[in-house]
């Protein structure tokens, strides 16, 4: 179904949007036979401030609660996230990989950050011609005169030395450099260090634990991967897309999602139920599993 048949499917249920969505959830399952829970947010739309739509400590009682109840030892993950923290992506992965024996994460149309970490320990990834992965450079988000905003960890690092550098070849900068210096929190310099290393250990440990699982040259693939994931430099921004023929071409283990088209449209259905549910309702954050079981975090008004 394309996204104008959703929308009239949609009308014709008395609590629409997530009795739509959950019976898809249920469709998906008696299709493939596996585990199947939604994690998606409403992180497209620009009105929406960061820390409402990433990944939070908070989604981890998400995760617990879609999950409980679920008696399968193969699970599929549709993800669409901007990511968030990692040691959140650590706590989620430590979970799930605990639960089960076998992980397909599924992004229908992108899952980047702390998300595409996620998307790192499955034993495969299923992407469409227009899916994206992105870097896996730590985000922070920072209080700032305009409201809360998603900086890189490595961009933060560069633009101190930056103002280092200038500061240092000419005092006067300083004065310049004040108002932009002072949002930041003590202490973020260490943290942003720490967080892009983590980043890259846990990316290389899942690869090497999980995607890789048995192969002779685990460890180097794993590697390489990693640092091409987590540098900045590498990738240049932190919102790039990494298609999944750049995926392949990195080593990730992809499945193509048109590969069988029934599958297919019972995912992108379900996608855009999800973008249609974040559009025409305040839900910033959906938790689904195929039981019906789900959770969904609003915006508060004012």
């Amino acid at each position: 179904m394309n996204w104008h048949d959703v929308l009239n499917a949609i009308e014709d249920f008395p609590n629409p949007y997530d009795h739509f969505r959950q019976n898809l959830l249920k469709d998906i399952y008696e299709y493939t036979g596996r585990d199947t829970i939604l994690y998606a947010t409403a992180w497209m739309d620009p009105t929406n401030p960061p820390h409402l739509v990433s990944l939070t400590d908070i989604d981890i009682e998400g995760f617990i609660e879609i999950t409980r109840n679920l008696k399968g030892d193969e699970l599929d993950l549709v993800l669409h996230s901007p990511g968030g923290s990692p040691t959140v992506a650590e706590a989620l992965v430590d979970y799930l990989r605990e639960k089960y024996n076998h992980i397909r994460v599924i992004i229908p149309q992108a899952a980047m950050s702390a998300a595409t970490m996620i998307a790192t320990a499955a034993d495969v990834i299923v992407m469409a011609s227009h899916s994206s992965l992105g870097p896996i450079d730590p985000q922070f988000v920072i209080p700032t005169e305009n409201g809360h905003q998603m900086v890189s960890a490595e961009a933060i690092q560069k633009q101190f030395e930056k103002a280092k550098k200038e500061c240092e070849e000419n005092p006067n900068a300083i004065a310049a450099w004040i108002p932009i210096l002072r949002q930041y929190p003590p202490g973020l310099l260490i943290e942003c260090e720490y967080a892009t290393e983590l980043a890259k250990e846990l990316v290389q440990e899942w690869l090497e634990k999980y995607m890789f699982k048995g192969e002779q040259n685990a460890a180097e693939k794993a590697r390489k991967i990693a640092k091409y994931l987590s540098s900045h430099e590498d990738t240049k921004v932190h919102d790039r897309h990494i298609t999944r023929k750049k995926a392949q071409q990195l080593g990730l283990k992809i499945e193509y999602l048109e590969n069988d088209s029934d599958f297919y449209d019972k995912i992108m259905t379900l996608y855009h139920t999800v973008t249609l549910t974040f559009d025409q309702t305040p839900v910033v954050k959906i938790f689904d599993n195929h039981l019906g079981e789900s959770i969904v975090r609003v915006k508060r008004r004012g």
